[in-house]
């Protein structure tokens, strides 16, 4: 073998492999750890929950009552409203049917050919309304 076939064994031949050393430190998979608190955490989240929703529904609750009690008292306002507008219409008519029956018992005693009985009927009348 000559010099010029060593150098070209030398071309073709593998890399020279790295030595295989210890690793300086050594990755483990990390630890699973349980989770110590979940289930309190979480059961004072859920009672957090509950304590709040207790409070919204007594809130809403009185609400309502209150929303209740306000129609209510709107209803009763409204029919005294009601009561009282047929009591003023009922007396404004009692008050006009009782000045047509005294314009109409006044024009009966001007009346020139007026009986007595009638004179006497519509100062009966007269009377009658102003006792009243």
């Amino acid at each position: 073998m000559s010099d010029d076939e060593i150098d070209d064994d030398a071309e073709y031949d593998a890399p020279p492999t790295r030595k295989k050393t210890k690793p300086t430190h050594q990755v483990t998979e990390p630890k699973h750890k349980m989770a110590t608190s979940f289930r309190s955490r979480s059961a004072s989240g859920v009672k957090g929950v509950g304590d709040f929703l207790e409070k919204k529904v007594a809130f809403d609750l009185e609400k309502h009552k209150a929303s209740q009690l306000i129609s209510r008292e709107k209803l009763d306002m409204e029919r005294r409203r009601e009561e009282r507008l047929e009591r003023e219409a009922k007396l404004k008519e009692e008050e006009s049917s009782r000045q047509t029956r005294l314009t109409m018992a006044t024009k009966v005693l001007e009346m020139p050919g007026a009986s007595e009985e009638l004179k006497l009927a519509a100062q009966q009348v007269l009377l009658k309304l102003l006792m009243a």
